[in-house]
């Protein structure tokens, strides 16, 4: 048994190896990524600043580059979550769904300087964090919300965003 970082190292292998392996794809609990912002820090206090950080971000788009189409959206509103929120994605879609003019416009209303660079503190430890945080960021700029990544080592990482209101902008939960 071989577990594969991703689909494309596991496609190159089973290419490779021919009818000398057999590929067997088992559900996994897999990670879950989500951005959490600062609510102790302005603009993130503002509830508009923190929908237009959803509405900015392409899911899709992460999804696609970073997971090569082998991952699906998860979390609060996804339909495997019935417990938390039995409506599903679909009923809620058009409210909480990709839609950067929304957020462009929701940043305009909250009044957030889009010359100000604001944090991102990202867990190192995996480049697919990393890269969810770099397409996340690009996404943020194109509608005035200007970030800066800063990939940190675990133990640093926990430090700062630890139990209480932590010393970061914007951090990952993973």
């Amino acid at each position: 048994t071989y577990g594969f970082s991703n689909i494309r190292q596991r496609d190159s292998v089973a290419a490779d190896l021919g009818n000398k392996i057999r590929v067997v794809d088992t559900p996994g609990g897999g990670t879950g990524i989500a951005f959490m912002a600062n609510i102790h820090r302005k603009p993130f206090d503002d509830v508009r600043v923190r929908e237009a950080m959803y509405r900015a971000v392409d899911v899709e788009r992460i999804i696609n580059v970073v997971f090569f189409g082998d991952a699906v959206r998860a979390w609060f509103f996804a339909d495997t979550n019935y417990e938390r929120f039995p409506l599903g994605y679909k009923a809620v879609e058009k409210y909480v769904s990709y839609d950067p003019k929304t957020a462009a416009d929701l940043l305009r209303a909250a009044s957030v300087d889009p010359n100000k660079t604001y944090e991102v503190m990202l867990p190192a430890q995996a480049q697919t964090w990393v890269d969810t945080g770099r397409l996340a960021g690009e996404d943020w700029g194109k509608v005035g919300l200007k970030v800066k990544n800063d990939p940190q080592v675990l133990s640093i990482y926990l430090s700062r965003a630890g139990p209480k209101p932590g010393d970061f902008d914007i951090t990952m939960g993973v």
